[in-house]
């Protein structure tokens, strides 16, 4: 076919050896190279999409990162950029996703400030409108359809404002000068602020935990609220199916699946609000119980007295059922705290 379409460079004689003929648009193809050469000026971007009101040090141009998404043909898959900027990666993978007609996702990790002063706002106003100019959207029938949402990883200042130092009476300092700091370590920290690390009091109502959270260097710091639910589901690595909230009637209840494959279901209680007799009506409209359970293993937060193992009459076989179900606190606060032994 090459040779029909004249494609091949014979030579002079047979002392030269065939050759294939590039054409310009092979040689200018979306081929992979070791260095690229991009001159789009990102700033420039950044201030078609806020004007001059918002500026960032060196952004990188989404053609860059968009031709990254062709040469790996993306499509439906996932782009990981764990030093995100100003959100060239997400925007890039917006733009791809438009152009493309693809469903592509993007997981992006910042520490910076601009996290909520550039990022963010720049991944809302993109998905409002393609193309911007000083601040303004050039047309506002172009949105999309598009939804993330973004997770804040404790801090060791967190950390640190959400000790609470529990003495016992009567224990006095015995040390010297050049042993408080050993003192502070070890035993503080390690005992005394103990309780403060999540304590199981919190498990009893869930929907209402909060933390102090740093908000500037300088130790300015305010209270928010903090979703456990949603923290568990990652600590279990759960692919989430649906979820049923009645925070009215003190109950959330998630179900899904777990990485092993087993399917999980997990009820958590304000047990203020629900008590004994509401848990086992909560789990009878479930059909949670040894005898009649479509799952795997169930979770549930607080006291309870919900059976576990039922025994069969000989008439029905005799055999005994167990419901695996398994408390939150212990399984939360192992996964928070173990680390890379999970």
């Amino acid at each position: 076919m090459l040779a029909r379409d004249n494609r091949i460079a014979w030579g002079e004689d047979e002392n030269k050896i065939p050759q294939r003929k590039s054409v310009l648009h092979e040689v200018e193809t979306n081929v992979a190279k070791s260095v690229v050469n991009d001159y789009t000026d990102g700033e420039k971007e950044l201030t078609n999409l806020f004007g001059r009101s918002r500026t960032f040090g060196g952004p990188k141009p989404t053609t860059l990162i968009q031709r990254f998404c062709d040469q790996s043909a993306l499509r439906n898959g996932l782009f990981c950029d764990f030093f995100a900027g100003s959100g060239t990666s997400g925007e890039s993978v917006i733009k791809y996703n438009r152009e493309k007609n693809t469903a592509a996702k993007f997981i992006l990790v910042e520490t910076g400030s601009h996290f909520n002063g550039v990022l963010v706002p720049r991944l809302i106003k993109i998905t409002y409108a393609p193309v911007w100019q000083d601040g303004k959207p050039s047309s506002v029938d172009t949105g999309l359809s598009h939804c993330f949402k973004y997770l804040r990883l404790e801090s060791y200042e967190d950390t640190l404002n959400n000790l609470a130092l529990r003495r016992q009476n009567g224990l006095v300092d015995l040390f010297d000068p050049a042993g408080q700091e050993d003192y502070l370590l070890h035993y503080m920290l390690n005992v005394e602020s103990q309780a403060s690390l999540l304590s199981v009091e919190d498990f009893k109502k869930p929907f209402d935990y909060k933390l102090r959270i740093a908000t500037d260097s300088a130790g300015a710091c305010q209270t928010k609220a903090i979703d456990l639910v949603e923290t568990f589901n990652y600590l279990l690595g759960l692919r989430v199916a649906h979820v049923d909230a009645k925070f009215d009637l003190g109950y959330l209840v998630v179900s899904g699946k777990l990485p092993n494959g087993q399917s999980c279901l997990i009820v958590w209680r304000d047990c203020d609000k629900l008590d004994y007799d509401g848990t086992a009506e909560l789990f009878s409209k479930y059909k949670i119980t040894p005898n009649d359970n479509e799952h795997d293993v169930v979770y549930i937060n607080g006291d309870h007295n919900i059976p576990t193992i039922a025994q069969a009459t000989e008439a029905e076989g005799g055999v005994t059922r167990q419901l695996t179900l398994r408390q939150i606190e212990p399984e939360f606060i192992t996964r928070m705290f173990a680390g890379e032994e999970v």
